[in-house]
């Protein structure tokens, strides 16, 4: 399969499962599906090269217990591999203004939680997630310090992954609630990093960021 098609196939997948759930609601009004959309802030952990990541995402949950929430989610993050040349030893030149890779990463998540007062306006609650990462990535062309040009190709292989997060919601009234969260992730894949015109390869370790979100549900 095209790496550059996988994302794209993976959110025709995720709109049929939006299409089924919408039916199933139609059929039962108090099946308890809500659907959502989220502001997404994070930061990668120490080692990944990772600063400021930003994204959106939507969501449908389903709570299928008093307690037990599943939830089916689809996140677009954005951000910028921090000057990956040093991975393979080389010093950019100060004049080269585009050192960073700008990557964009496309998560689909299958999350379980669990909520402490589903029946008060304030409800905490914990959760897990299986996560799955497609990523689009800008390879990188300039000059080192010493004047040699260099070549990088970087991969980044799609990865599954897993998280927790905590977080609470306010129910505003039978039809909308807010909520916030704060959450981490670990994906099981490096980033490599090759350099066409010296041969030397580098690796970045495998992105696992940790963030806030902002989100607003609401029953139709």
């Amino acid at each position: 399969m095209n790496k550059h098609m996988r994302p794209a196939i993976c959110f025709i997948f995720f709109l049929l499962l939006l299409s089924f759930s919408a039916e199933v609601k139609a059929q039962d009004q108090e099946d308890g599906l809500d659907f959502g959309i989220r502001q997404i802030v994070e930061w990668g952990s120490p080692g990944t090269r990772v600063r400021d990541i930003q994204g959106v995402g939507v969501f449908v949950e389903y709570a299928f217990d008093q307690n037990w929430t599943q939830v089916i989610a689809y996140d677009r993050l954005e951000f910028d591999l921090n000057a990956p040349c040093y991975t393979v030893n080389i010093i950019p030149s100060p004049l080269d203004n585009e050192i960073d890779s700008y990557v964009a990463a496309h998560r689909f998540g299958l999350e379980t939680e669990y909520h402490f007062s589903p029946e008060s306006r304030w409800d905490p609650y914990a959760g897990v997630s299986l996560e799955y990462y497609a990523y689009s990535v800008k390879n990188l062309r300039g000059v080192d310090a010493y004047g040699n040009a260099y070549d990088l190709t970087i991969k980044a292989p799609d990865s599954f992954g897993v998280g927790i997060k905590f977080g609470g919601s306010y129910r505003f009234n039978e039809s909308l609630k807010l909520g916030m969260a704060v959450s981490y992730s670990r994906t099981f894949s490096s980033f490599k990093v090759e350099d066409a015109v010296s041969g030397t390869a580098g690796k970045i370790k495998a992105f696992a960021p940790l963030g806030v979100s902002a989100q607003v549900t609401c029953d139709f």
